[in-house]
């Protein structure tokens, strides 16, 4: 962005329009001068607006606002939606057996006979960390089974009655029975129960819930009972969902987002020397998680886009981690909203752009229940997090020595002829005069060299080097920084014979042009921390000639 600022306005002038990767010095006609020779390339008139707002990127919007100050948006989204992350409920199993020994004083036999057992049995009813501990949860789908293997010699009829597992329109509790048919070696029966439409209820227990276990054995012809048998079971809770979980869930971290934004706008910088008055990233979450979220910025960053060196965001957001608000207990899994603001009071996201990111990264975590683990939460089947991002950069800038580099293709360089039959150049000096009326808000300083592509000790060569100008003054501003008077200046653009040489090497040398722009917003005497706005009327109108003393025929470039 800020290279078009001086590139477009000076090479577009340059080189009338050439594309200056491709540029060829051999399609330039000129006349044959003789002498001193002055020749007008031409002037041109840019305003801010025309070289802005005319960027080619599908997630950048721009804003103009009543005083003409542009803005500049990117829009970003991510979202998260596993629940597992903070309670995961799978198939639960617990095992038990009954001692049968003394139930009856003597062994029974024959027709009629009947052996009546009761038992209460505790059980866990545990998550898969063993950490959350459960309130309430009302099912989905789900079954609960219970496998018996007994070697009795009989009628096993049996009731196991879940206590803490009832109906959810009147709380009945859930009763699983069945029968195994014995005789006298092991065998096994299985009953199932379907949880649907069942809630558990298992407040105050520490995840543990107890079941009634009543049964009757009952004897046939040529059965005995000897008080000596086996009965063991099997209470399995399997393929269970849950429309909605009550509970404390814990502090368990998690990765909420991990998103890149390219940022076009930075990619046109240099590495480093802009600084943004009052940027601003916005957060607008929707969470219908119903657990308080901690959002964790420090995984937030900013690279060259190319897996450079990353800058991480720091500050008080940082520090200290904001929370978002929780879904609503009395209408689970609806959206709550939220906004989380990074601004320069309570980040660094100031010297974060100031590394002019090609890339931000959005790897930002999210803590449950930050304030403590003893919060009651709640989840539901469709819980998600949805985060909308909104980056806004006011053009109200500091330049401290932006700088960017263009390297043009000399091609052919000029002709020969402009060499002398003693291999000398016939042009004792050439100046490039370059005259402006800038009311953009910033001074800029023009290097030229020649420079040779083919490396030496891994570093190309310097040909030659014209002396640094200053191609733009910087214009008078207010103390709001705002331009209030453009400036003019006109600046000389020393070729000299050694110049006019270089731009005749040959091909085979590989030789190219370096232009490179340093860019500086005024400072006071004390301070650098001023701040300019870039409005979008503001003129730079760029006038450009060229005045030589020397003798050829410049058709023949």
């Amino acid at each position: 962005m800020v290279k078009k600022f001086v590139f477009i306005a000076f090479l577009v002038i340059l080189f009338a329009g050439c594309n200056t990767n491709e540029l060829e010095f051999d399609n330039i006609d000129l006349p044959t001068v003789d002498g001193t020779f002055n020749f007008p390339l031409g002037t041109a008139t840019y305003t801010i607006r025309e070289l802005i707002l005319d960027q080619e990127d599908s997630l950048l919007d721009f804003q103009v606002d009543e005083d003409s100050l542009i803005t500049l948006v990117y829009h970003d989204s991510i979202s998260y939606e596993s629940n597992t992350d903070f309670i995961e409920i799978d198939d639960i199993t617990n095992s038990e057996s009954i001692d049968l020994t003394g139930v009856m004083g003597t062994p029974i036999s024959g027709p009629g006979a009947t052996v009546p057992l009761s038992e209460t049995f505790s059980f866990n009813f545990d998550p898969a960390d063993n950490e959350d501990i459960i309130d309430s949860l009302f099912y989905a789908s789900g079954d609960v089974f219970v496998d018996i293997t007994s070697d009795i010699d009989g009628t096993l009829n049996y009731s196991f009655t879940l206590n803490n597992w009832v109906t959810v329109v009147n709380e009945i509790p859930l009763e699983v029975t069945g029968s195994l048919i014995g005789n006298g070696t092991s065998m096994t029966s299985s009953s199932q129960r379907s949880l649907l439409n069942h809630k558990a209820v298992l407040a105050g227990t520490n995840n543990i819930f107890s079941a009634d276990f009543t049964a009757d054995i009952s004897l046939g012809a040529g059965q005995t009972f000897n008080g000596t048998e086996s009965i063991t079971f099997d209470i399995t809770f399997a393929d269970q969902t849950f429309s909605v979980i009550f509970g404390k869930f814990g502090q368990d971290t998690v990765q909420v987002g991990s998103e890149t934004l390219d940022i076009e706008f930075f990619k046109e910088m240099g590495e480093e020397g802009i600084f943004f008055g009052d940027p601003t990233m916005r957060f607008f979450f929707e969470n219908s998680f119903g657990i308080p979220i901690g959002v964790d910025f420090s995984g937030l960053f900013g690279d060259d886009g190319e897996g450079g060196t990353q800058t991480f965001l720091e500050g008080d957001i940082v520090d200290n981690i904001p929370v978002i608000a929780s879904g609503d207990p009395n209408n689970p899994g609806a959206l709550v909203r939220d906004t989380i603001i990074l601004n320069k009071g309570n980040s660094s996201i100031v010297d974060l752009l100031a590394t002019s990111p090609g890339r931000v990264g959005f790897d930002v975590s999210a803590i449950a229940n930050p304030e403590g683990p003893n919060t009651i939460n709640f989840l539901t089947q469709n819980n998600q997090i949805n985060a909308t991002i909104e980056i806004e950069i006011p053009l109200e800038v500091r330049l401290e020595d932006l700088q960017q580099s263009i390297d043009i293709e000399l091609n052919d360089g000029f002709d020969t002829d402009f060499i002398g039959t003693d291999g000398q150049s016939e042009v004792d000096s050439a100046f490039l005069r370059v005259s402006t009326i800038n009311e953009f808000p910033f001074a800029a300083d023009l290097q030229i060299q020649i420079r040779d592509s083919t490396l030496v000790m891994g570093v190309d060569s310097l040909i030659y080097a014209a002396p640094t100008v200053n191609v733009l003054a910087a214009p008078f501003i207010d103390v709001n920084g705002q331009v209030t008077d453009p400036n003019g200046n006109s600046s000389d653009i020393l070729l000299s014979n050694a110049g006019i040489e270089a731009f005749s090497r040959p091909p085979s040398t590989s030789s190219y042009i370096q232009m490179t722009v340093t860019l500086n917003t005024p400072g006071s005497l004390n301070s650098r921390d001023i701040f300019v706005q870039i409005l979008s009327h503001y003129q730079l109108e760029v006038s450009l000639g060229i005045k030589a003393v020397l003798k050829v025929d410049l058709d023949d470039i």
